[in-house]
């Protein structure tokens, strides 16, 4: 059996390729800043399909980045959230590549939604919810996951969503062990909040400011702010306003929101993400209470039934 060497360039050997002497690579699913992700067998626990993250070989040698992807395990273990991906076991190989297995998914991300069709305003509101709500519990654990995206939101093959990727999440430890003082501006620009723009290592409040960007895309079809360089992107952030939902894509409620999310001083935002979620729900309950046709149903812990339940609408209206 040979043991894989994965380099940022690089995929598995051919042949069978066993990981850790325990899993069986499949297939590679794909790849991100750090390391890439494949389908694999579980030899030892009947066959079981499960995830498997490896951490590029040329990066095994920055304790920084192998500090960073241990945290990612700790980080996500210790939220147990349902709509937080599962993260089960880590390891280190003969060759001492460091990898992690979590659970499989494998209905593609909310990024491939997007792509595929617009979504109504229920199914949106519906999604967002189940995102706020999940953000919420990691800030109450002090975790701020840092690079909030629809790439990084995941669909079990019932429906859930479940956020992954905390290799950019800082919490408690991490500030302990100082672990992000090099290169604290990780995430996505798209979804970048103005104070990390600006060089600043950001808080749950810069989280807030990504679920705006985001919260904006998923009624529009696009993210509120889109340039051809990160130079001109990064200047849209910290000083051009927001742009204003159209009155046929969302309520009242919901655009006063997104403007709310995305003010450029933190302190407008929201006071937290259980203060946004409580927003959320407040308005959520008026139009159950006035029987209006634009309530949204939010997606239950377990699954998909909430999804189902605002596709249906957004086909109704």
């Amino acid at each position: 059996m040979n043991v894989i060497n994965i380099t940022s360039e690089s995929s598995p050997a051919e042949g069978r390729t066993v990981i850790g002497d325990r899993y069986e690579v499949q297939k590679k699913l794909g790849s991100g800043s750090m390391g890439c992700v494949y389908l694999c067998r579980d030899l030892i626990l009947n066959d079981e399909l499960i995830a498997l993250k490896i951490l590029f070989r040329d990066l095994t040698d920055d304790p920084t980045y192998i500090a960073r992807f241990q945290r990612e395990v700790i980080l996500a273990r210790q939220l147990g959230h349902p709509n937080i991906v599962r993260v089960y076991d880590y390891g280190i190989t003969h060759d001492l590549e460091h990898y992690f297995t979590m659970e499989l998914l494998t209905a593609g991300s909310l990024r491939d939604e997007l792509k595929r069709s617009s979504l109504s305003f229920p199914h949106a509101a519906d999604y967002f919810y189940t995102i706020a709500s999940a953000i919420r519990h990691a800030h109450e654990l002090d975790v701020v996951h840092r690079d909030i995206k629809p790439d990084n939101i995941l669909f079990t093959s019932t429906g859930t969503l479940k956020i992954t990727d905390f290799g950019t999440a800082r919490g408690s430890m991490a500030a302990q062990q100082n672990l992000t003082q090099t290169g604290d501006s990780l995430g996505t620009p798209i979804y970048m909040a103005p104070e990390i723009v600006q060089g600043g290592r950001g808080d749950k409040r810069s989280d807030l400011y990504s679920l705006g960007v985001l919260s904006h895309e998923l009624v529009t079809g696009t993210p509120p702010f889109v340039a051809q360089t990160w130079v001109a992107l990064a200047a849209m952030h910290v000083s051009k306003a927001a742009p204003e939902i159209p009155e046929d894509k969302a309520p009242a409620w919901y655009r006063d929101m997104v403007l709310r999310l995305l003010e450029k001083d933190p302190a407008n935002r929201f006071s937290s993400a259980s203060d946004l979620v409580n927003y959320i729900e407040l308005h959520r309950k008026e139009r159950e209470t006035t029987g209006n046709s634009s309530a949204f149903i939010p997606c239950l812990a377990s699954g998909g039934l909430g999804a189902l339940v605002g596709a249906l609408l957004g086909r109704l209206l």
